[in-house]
Parts: structure tokens; C-alpha cells; sequence
């Protein structure tokens, strides 16, 4: 059996390793233009998120392309629901897209995100016939090819959407008069050239941070991840300003998640906003009264979503797996606790992490709230997500030894909690998650896990 060069998001892996190597770069880019054209020829938009290795990735990626009879796009700098919103719009089935991008990893690592004419991602067929094509594929015929200057009409695009989003759907943020004080944190990603534009057309007061790249800053103590910076320039500037802080957003790398921060530092992650902008659009849309989580999602908010009679579908982790749950549903929302939120909006369905901030700051101002305010509301179970690195994430969970220990976790935890343990899809990690409604008991069987877990 051939071994999948995706994982639940595109392919990601560390640069220098297969398959971020150049060969199998090239291969790639040959294997995915060949399986969305065919022996036809199209045009392939390529964007990066920043890191020092995009530009060995996208030339390679573009011999392959190039070898294929396609051309290259380039996008420069731009976020990945950039690259899904003009793929949307232009949307003509020779027009494909690649985003350069390891998401929320650190720069040592790198990967793609394939789009097809429409701006979705490609389908798990896509993917099995690319799988399969480069697994077979024994030689290939290319030449060193000339990477073109950015094309900067696809940013263009990108904030023409946004402001024909914000008069379109979201018309408060045109009219109302209040401006609340906003901290951002780009994770030295893939939003730092647009941010300011964007921010600029709404009424906020802002400080954009992390917004300089050098190729090996992404994600480096900052970002959605590393919630802590955010909450620590806070902290100073309220310390400083006589004026306070209303609210942080810190996006990941490629601009697709967010996490929110109110103005007391109390952190509001995926799970927290898809509730309560679930509550809040099902009292003015006509959508189902359906939200889209994963076996990840906390206890404490499917709780809350049966107190609000809002029906709670559950689904694999990954984006590609909560899509597909709403667009079934036509759920008003979906998304998981890292902050990947998609707001169904007439089908344009996409993860970003710039609309579900717009979307936040409606109901704060459309109710006249802070975040802090809501978070009466959130009753979550006290809950820890840890990630231990392994060697082999597969045998590590396959082990009959691993599986009776969570096996008797579990049992032990009964109906207080759970322990939940799985292998992350970009890295060789798993992840392991302890809810508990004691604390104290939940810090006592994670590390009582972590003690006794035979690593493979």
C-alpha cells in the first residue's frame, strides 16, 4: 500500500525531507496540474505565507506545472483565503490554485494547499489520484523556469471582496459611530502586507503587531498559538494608556484561523466563537439551526448548544470534514477550537480567519457588548491539549499497551470528563486531550498518561 503524501490539510512536512524536497516538488506540481487539467493546459496561482523556504518551494512546484504545458501565478505574500476568494470569483475551470504554507508551524517547516477552479479545497479523489500519479510517476521532462513578479491584482480582488462583504452582509460596520480598540498579532504571516488595508475601512482604533516577516519569524512566540503575546502587549498598553484595550485577535501563519482575547486577557478559542456566533446568526438568518464541531469540541459547549436548541453535528478534525458537514446541513456555522471557523454565507464557503473577525465584531457592536460580556455564557468542562512528539505517531497509536492505558483512563474519568489521543495530521505528533470537570483530576490522569505512555 502506498503512503499518502497528504495529511488533513494539503501536504506538510520539514523542508529538506520527503516530500519537501526538490524532486519531489516538481513531481507534485506535474501530479496536481495533470489531475486538474488532464492533457489540457490552465493556470495554476500560487501564493506563500512567508517563510525563507517558499521560494525553493514554488520554483520547484512550477517545473512540475511548467512540464505539465500549465503556467504559474504568482501571488506573492498572501493569505490563504486570499487565494480561495479570487479563485471563487474568477472561477473558470482552467484557473486552480496552490497556497505555500505550513500554517501555524514554525518555519523549519513547509507544505501546500490545493484549490480547485472553485475555490475549495481539492477532494479527498484529488488527492488519491495525485497520491497515486506520484507514487508512479517515474521521469519527467523539465526546465529551469523564470518565477514572475507578483501579480497584485489578486490582493486587489481579495479586499474588494472584503468591502463588498462588510456593505453587503455586514452593513453595521459601515454605519456605526462607536469605535472599539483592537490589538492584532499576523504571526509575522501571510496577512502582514493587507492587514492595514483591510482595518482601515472599519470602525475600530487599531495596533497591528508581528506584521514583518524575514523568513524565519512566522509563528516565533506569536500568533494564534502562542496566545500569550498578545495578551502580554495588552497588558503593557493598558498598564501605559489611560485608554483601555477592547479586544485582541492573533491570526496562525496563512491568515485561515483566529483566536479572540477580551479585554481582560481571558482567551475565546474556535469552540467559544462558533457557539456564540451560532446563537447570534441564528436569530437573523434563514439557515438551519445547525453548528459544526469535531470529537475535539468541548463537553461544556454541546451543552450549551442543547440549551439553546441549536442542533450539534459532530465530525472528523480537519476543515475539509466540517465544510462538508454544512454544506450537507446547510449548518449555519462550523469549525474547530483552533479557531478555523466557516460561516455559511450563500455557499461561499470559506475559512478565514479576517470574516470571522468581521463577523465578531458585528455582535459586539450590533449588541453594544465587549467579548468579555459573553463569557457568563461559555460554561466550558475545564479541559488541557498537550502535544508529545514521536517517532512513529501510527505505531505509537496502534499499540496495544497505548490503547488499554487510554482505555483505562477512561474508565477511571467514567462521567466526569474523557481522555481523547490522537496523531496530528501535519506533524509527527500527538495529540492528547484531558477534560475533567475537577482540575485538580484532570492534571492528575494527564500526567498520569505522560508517565506512563510507551512512545514508538
Amino acid at each position: 500500500m502506498q503512503h499518502s503524501i497528504f495529511g488533513t490539510d494539503g501536504i506538510r512536512g520539514r523542508v529538506g525531507l520527503e516530500p519537501i524536497t526538490a524532486l519531489s516538488l516538481a513531481k507534485i506540481g506535474y501530479c496536481f496540474a495533470k489531475e486538474m487539467f488532464g492533457d489540457d493546459k490552465g493556470v495554476v496561482i500560487i501564493g506563500h505565507d512567508g517563510r525563507e523556504s517558499s521560494d525553493m518551494i514554488i520554483k520547484n512546484l512550477s517545473k512540475g506545472i511548467s512540464a505539465q504545458g500549465s503556467e504559474v501565478k504568482n501571488s506573492g505574500l498572501a493569505s490563504t483565503p486570499s487565494i480561495a476568494a479570487y479563485l471563487n470569483i474568477k472561477s473558470t475551470a482552467s484557473l486552480v490554485g496552490i497556497q505555500v504554507t505550513a500554517s501555524h508551524n514554525s518555519y523549519e517547516d513547509n507544505g501546500m494547499k490545493f484549490f480547485n477552479h472553485t475555490g475549495f479545497k481539492i477532494s479527498q479523489t484529488n488527492e488519491s489520484n495525485i497520491n497515486s500519479l506520484f507514487h508512479n510517476l517515474e521521469s519527467m521532462n523539465y526546465q529551469d523556469v523564470v518565477i514572475r513578479e507578483s501579480d497584485i491584482s489578486i490582493k486587489e480582488t481579495y479586499l474588494e471582496f472584503i468591502k463588498n462583504y462588510i456593505s453587503t452582509k455586514l452593513p453595521i460596520l459601515h454605519k456605526n459611530s462607536k469605535k472599539l480598540f483592537v490589538i492584532f498579532d499576523c504571526a509575522n504571516g501571510a496577512l502582514s502586507d493587507s492587514i492595514n488595508e483591510i482595518l482601515d475601512i472599519l470602525p475600530i482604533k487599531y495596533s497591528v503587531h508581528n506584521k514583518k516577516p524575514d523568513g524565519k519569524n512566522i509563528n516565533d512566540n506569536c500568533g494564534s498559538t502562542k496566545i500569550n503575546y498578545i495578551c502580554n502587549v495588552m497588558s503593557d498598553l493598558n498598564r501605559k494608556n489611560s485608554e483601555s484595550i477592547d479586544l485582541g485577535v492573533s491570526f496562525d501563519g496563512d491568515g485561515d484561523r483566529v483566536i479572540f482575547v477580551d479585554e481582560d486577557c481571558h482567551v475565546f478559542d474556535g469552540d467559544d466563537v462558533v457557539f456564540l456566533l451560532s446563537q447570534y446568526l441564528s436569530e437573523s438568518t434563514s439557515y438551519s439551526k445547525i453548528a459544526v464541531g469535531t470529537f475535539m469540541t468541548n463537553y461544556g459547549i454541546r451543552n450549551l448548544y442543547k440549551i439553546k436548541n441549536i442542533n450539534f453535528l459532530e465530525t472528523e478534525v480537519g476543515d475539509k470534514y466540517v465544510l462538508e458537514e454544512i454544506k450537507k446541513n446547510n449548518a449555519i456555522i462550523g469549525g474547530e477550537s483552533s479557531g478555523h471557523i466557516i460561516i455559511n454565507n450563500d455557499n461561499l464557503l470559506l475559512g478565514d480567519g479576517i470574516i470571522t473577525f468581521l463577523h465578531v465584531l458585528e455582535m459586539l457592536l450590533n449588541q453594544n457588548k465587549k467579548l468579555g460580556d459573553y463569557r457568563e455564557i461559555i460554561n466550558k468542562l475545564p479541559s488541557k491539549l498537550i502535544n508529545i512528539r514521536v517517532q512513529d505517531k501510527e505505531s505509537t497509536l496502534s499499540s496495544k499497551y497505548n490503547q488499554d492505558l487510554i482505555k483505562k483512563i477512561n474508565n477511571s474519568i467514567g462521567h466526569e470528563g474523557r481522555i481523547l489521543v490522537r496523531a496530528s495530521g501535519t506533524e509527527d505528533l500527538i495529540r492528547v486531550l484531558v477534560e475533567h470537570s475537577d482540575v485538580k483530576q484532570l492534571n492528575y490522569f494527564l500526567d498520569y498518561f505522560c508517565d506512563n505512555i510507551k512512545k514508538h
